[in-house]
């Protein structure tokens, strides 16, 4: 009789155990995902205007920007809030399997660069590109937790739901977001090859698609550049 108590007590303290790790990852997890949610509403906020640039001679092309002025002040107010969300963000990555987060938080983190970064806020010194490429070579077959797509739902996920392909997963249509971020990151460097690989992958990952028509031209583009 003692023994099965104390049999049945063992597993009621496992269990205990198991439902604690599980409740404080979803804790971490859901706290880092509230503070980039918080950061991106903030960055947003700042006014994007249009400046014209002349690419040749009588030849113009609009740009919009974010006014530099305020993403300078955006930066320097926010670099540490963003350092410690996304290493907390990675850190819940790095449960894998332990954690049914993992994967939406590397998503979140290279949704956060491909925001940012895009506007060319230096709030983060490192290259996100092998961050981006894990999340993009890992986790196939993945789908993102409805909470994730609630909470980053105004700030990203209702409007990526617009131009995502109904004819390829979930995971193909976020690779082919990132494909093309990666794409723009190389591009600012002139680095026209890398640049051209990465608009090629999201036309590969979502053919004849919105997400497909803006690599190509963005591909149209360089070629033109490279051409001069």
């Amino acid at each position: 009789m003692k023994k099965g108590i104390i049999i049945i007590l063992g597993f009621l303290v496992l269990f205990y155990i198991v439902c604690y790790a599980f409740s404080k990852g979803d804790t971490n997890y859901k706290q880092y995902a509230k503070s980039l949610v918080e950061l991106l509403n903030e960055f947003e906020k700042i006014q994007v205007i249009e400046k014209e640039l002349q690419v040749n001679e009588g030849d113009y092309k609009a740009v919009l920007r974010k006014d530099v002025d305020a993403t300078n002040k955006f930066v320097e107010k926010n670099r540490g809030k963003w350092k410690e969300t996304t290493e907390g963000l990675k850190e819940v990555e790095k449960e894998g399997s332990k954690s049914r987060w993992s994967d939406d938080a590397l998503f979140c983190v290279c949704i956060g660069y491909s925001i940012i970064l895009n506007w060319g806020a230096e709030i983060d010194s490192e290259n996100p590109i092998p961050t981006v490429n894990k999340y993009i070579q890992n986790y196939q077959d993945t789908k993102l937790e409805s909470w994730t797509k609630k909470k980053f739902g105004r700030i990203f996920w209702d409007k990526f739901s617009k131009i995502a392909s109904a004819e390829v997963s979930e995971k193909n249509n976020i690779n082919a977001l990132l494909s093309l971020f990666k794409g723009s990151y190389y591009l600012k460097q002139k680095r026209y090859k890398e640049a051209i690989d990465g608009y090629r992958s999201a036309t590969q990952f979502a053919p004849e698609s919105m997400l497909e028509k803006q690599a190509q031209v963005q591909i149209e583009m360089i070629e033109k550049l490279k051409n001069r």
